[in-house]
């Protein structure tokens, strides 16, 4: 490996490798019931252990996201809108021109 050249192996620090978390006044599964990421841990994490829920971040990360569907289908959408946008100005700009 030359001195210069980006490194083959990284080493990552072992932080933010789990999540704990725990709830006080309200009971998990109600809140899931609002919140998605709380959803997703306990689709993770069913059981609290010594009252805590604790999940591998990589996995409620996975469990939290949009299936890939989902998100090609945002993007669609958004591009669809951009170019109604578009034309939306296009068409007011010929009416400033065709009546000044």
């Amino acid at each position: 490996m030359q001195a210069d050249s980006d490194p083959l192996i990284q080493v990552l620090p072992t932080t933010g490798v789990s999540v704990s978390v725990s709830f006080y006044n309200t009971a998990a599964q109600k809140l899931a019931a609002e919140h998605a990421i709380i959803r997703a841990l306990l689709q993770v994490c069913p059981q609290q252990r010594k009252g805590c829920y604790t999940a591998a971040t990589v996995d409620l990360m996975n469990a939290a996201a949009m299936p890939a569907a989902m998100v090609r289908l945002v993007i669609i959408i958004i591009i669809i809108i951009i170019i109604i946008i578009i034309l939306i100005l296009i068409l007011i700009i010929t009416i400033i021109i065709t009546f000044t």
